[in-house]
């Protein structure tokens, strides 16, 4: 199986984190009799959130180490041929996607380790809606996030939600990465006066 993830570059504070778990069920496995008495390897790469390096080490998975299948850590721009994606018959194990990506009928043979943050996002504003106790006015929430893929990728979604279910929508406040201090994006927040702030990021 290869790895694919971010072990340098802005995200690598959970990459290096999450390979270590990926190693440790590798070595559960073998210890346990393999697949159906196969030893399972691991090939990690590093992609460094550079899709230029994204589509290499997935072409290195696909076409030099024939690897039966992928565990992808997906939340950047979707890094990997499309084509050769669903042309492989390989499982594709993906730890989050963006919503170009999804769909059974194109890519059946992916399976999601967990919720869409297009999922996810919806069901807070639905939290949000179905808790607030003020009959005055609506509750208010803004968004912190990077500008890129994965920070964008909720907005349209959650800000088309909101307006149905009466939640207002403040002003964005992006905050990139690498970035250690967001002062002036909290201070802009603090004028706007949102109930809550929705933030998209690592840690």
């Amino acid at each position: 199986m290869g790895v694919l993830i971010d072990l340098s570059g802005p995200t690598s504070d959970w990459g290096k984190n999450q390979v270590k778990g990926q190693l440790d069920a590798m070595r559960w496995v073998n210890e346990n009799g393999g697949i159906n008495g196969k030893e399972l390897q691991l090939v990690v790469i590093d992609d460094a959130y550079d899709p230029a390096k994204g589509v290499a080490g997935y072409n290195r998975l696909v076409d030099s180490e024939k690897s039966a299948g992928d565990l992808h850590s997906v939340h950047r721009d979707h890094h990997h041929p499309r084509e050769k994606d669903r042309r492989r018959r390989g499982g594709h194990h993906r730890r989050l996607l963006h919503r170009q990506i999804r769909g059974p009928g194109q890519n059946p043979f992916q399976f999601l380790c967990l919720t869409l943050l297009w999922n996810h996002g919806p069901d807070r504003l639905k939290w949000i809606r179905d808790n607030w106790k003020d009959p005055s006015r609506n509750p208010k929430i803004c968004y912190i996030f990077p500008d890129n893929t994965y920070g964008r990728d909720i907005l349209d979604v959650c800000k088309d939600y909101a307006k149905k279910i009466g939640v207002d929508v403040g002003a964005d406040q992006v905050v990139n990465w690498p970035t250690k201090d967001a002062t002036v994006q909290l201070t802009n927040m603090k004028r706007d006066d949102p109930d809550f702030a929705y933030i998209t990021s690592t840690a």
